[in-house]
């Protein structure tokens, strides 16, 4: 018989787990619970360092007997992977440089957070500079610090390894007293779940985690929605917020994904991130607000990734927004290239996002990437982002970008080669774009960098008529206008009803991720996707 399960930080792993004499910890309640089970967590903070193992592997779930994890409605559990300075005491090694033993850590940090309450503003406190021992990245010398960032090291103050033992946490501040605040060293993720399909992951806040705030493989057709998952690092390896590995048919609705950091930077420090997708089963991904991601990217992938659809977002202040991928199995590796999920990505659809005041956008994949086109990207607004497209030369084939809006960028596509030179024509077999609005980039509504000299701005940069003038059949019906945003100090991106991106769409309907406003209401209300309950 299902039944409901209950843990709460002030329960007893005694208890027969009931909603009045609820478990303690969550290892333990995992212990108890089988197929067709929920267990619920309480309100209140759960140190996963103390919870026990945390692994969830039912093999024999199915839609009608599976697990599901919620947090209780109407109350906050939160989950942090961390352990705090609370009760210590930091010493000065020299004037501006403090010091704590770090022996009572279990696991080597790789994330030092200055605690806030609600922990959603918790400031990251730099690493710093990455030093490496053994080959691997690490922590630097203490003589090697700049303000405000940590380190781990000996007495003497140099670099430690992975052991805490006989070492200590440094800070470099001359300001601050870090024994005025309470500081989180991160330490662990919150489950690893293999195996289980059908598993639900509901109304969960999670913090300071190590690694990965939530790690699938092997599981279809999950559900992870109405979470929060913030402040996740990791040293030597990839930093991610949520990491879906070998499976199809997830939903990862609702949720707030924020501040993912990788000591090595851009390339693996990752919001929402999937490798090897069922492409008969796509995951969706819709209604999420995801901030904060340093590197690629806040959707995107370790490859083998195709037909996922990414809808609904509200995603800004990050490093690139989407990538849907390359290879990850070649000729090269052990696993067989003939089969479909372990090949490149592609057959993506993008709609109806928001995505403002960040680097880019969207990255394709260059270099004859086999398969990894036949993206779809419409009905997007792309507002103060650096670079709205990247595309690479002799790459992913048979993109589509429709319908969109690229406005007060640098450039709006940016077709960038690497060592050979290039022309405008190597690129237009990657895409055909039609029914876009471009308005006041600053350097390019298309700019072609022929090759890895110069930079940024070495190349020839074309506004949208002169481009339409010399490419003919490009950019049919593209237009270049003001959309009349509604107020977008209020992030209210609906274009105004007198504004060309209404109708003007390649369906008839509106140019752009939300619909022209119709009154005094539309006009300063937020446009940020109607299921996102969080903000």
């Amino acid at each position: 018989m299902a039944a409901d399960f209950f843990v709460s930080p002030s329960g007893n792993d005694s208890n027969s787990g009931t909603q009045e004499a609820p478990f303690q910890t969550i290892g333990f309640a995992l212990t108890r619970i089988n197929l067709g089970d929920v267990l619920y967590l309480r309100g209140g903070e759960y140190r996963m360092m103390k919870q026990g193992t945390t692994t969830v592997n039912f093999s024999d779930s199915i839609v009608d007997y599976h697990i599901e994890i919620r947090g209780y409605p109407g109350e906050r559990a939160i989950l942090l992977g961390s352990i705090n300075t609370q009760n210590k005491n930091w010493y000065q090694y020299t004037p501006g440089i403090w010091r704590i033993p770090a022996d009572f850590l279990t696991n080597d940090p790789t994330g030092m957070f200055k605690f806030n309450s609600g922990h959603i503003s918790s400031e990251r406190i730099s690493h710093g500079p990455v030093f490496f021992i053994d080959g691997r990245r690490s922590h630097h010398h203490v003589a090697d610090m700049e303000e405000n960032t940590w380190t781990k090291a000996d007495i003497n103050g140099i670099a430690c390894g992975t052991s805490n033992a006989d070492c200590y946490l440094y800070f470099k501040n001359s300001i601050v007293n870090p024994n005025d605040h309470i500081y989180e060293f991160s330490q662990r993720g919150s489950f690893y779940v293999t195996g289980t399909d059908y598993f639900v992951f509901e109304n969960l806040e999670v913090y300071y985690t190590q690694s990965a705030g939530i790690f699938t493989e092997g599981c279809d057709n999950i559900i992870i929605r109405n979470c929060t998952f913030g402040h996740n690092s990791n040293g030597d390896d990839n930093s991610y917020s949520l990491r879906i590995w070998s499976s199809g048919g997830a939903l990862i609705a609702n949720n707030k994904v924020f501040d993912s950091e990788y000591w090595g930077g851009y390339s693996n420090s990752k919001g929402i991130t999937f490798m090897i997708v069922d492409p008969a089963n796509p995951h969706i991904v819709e209604n999420n607000e995801i901030y904060d991601i340093a590197g690629s990217a806040a959707v995107g992938v370790k490859g083998g990734v195709s037909n996922l659809i990414v809808r609904n977002n509200y995603i800004h202040d990050v490093v690139l927004a989407f990538h849907p991928g390359d290879y990850r199995c070649t000729d090269s590796t052990a696993c067989d290239p003939s089969d479909p999920r372990f090949r490149p990505g592609g057959s993506w659809k993008i709609y109806n996002n928001l995505i403002i005041n960040s680097e880019t956008g969207i990255e394709l994949p260059g270099y004859e990437v086999v398969g990894a086109g036949g993206n779809v990207i419409y009905n997007n607004t792309f507002y103060n982002v650096e670079t709205a497209v990247g595309i690479g030369w002799d790459g992913a084939p048979g993109n589509i970008f429709k319908d969109n809006i690229f406005a007060n960028g640098v450039a709006g596509f940016y077709l960038s080669s690497g060592g050979t030179t290039t022309t405008v024509e190597d690129y237009l077999d990657q895409f055909d774009s039609y029914n876009n609005i471009f308005f006041n980039n600053s350097f390019a509504d298309i700019h072609l960098r022929p090759n890895w000299g110069g930079t940024y701005f070495s190349g020839t940069p074309y506004f949208l008529d002169e481009f339409k003038s010399i490419f003919a059949g490009r950019e049919v019906d593209s237009l270049s206008t003001d959309p009349m945003f509604g107020n977008v100090g209020a992030n209210n991106f609906h274009p105004a009803t007198e504004s060309l991106a209404c109708g003007n769409a390649s369906d008839g309907g509106d140019i752009g991720a939300f619909d022209c406003f119709g009154g005094e209401e539309d006009l300063i209300a937020p446009s940020v996707p109607s299921g996102l309950s969080i903000l």
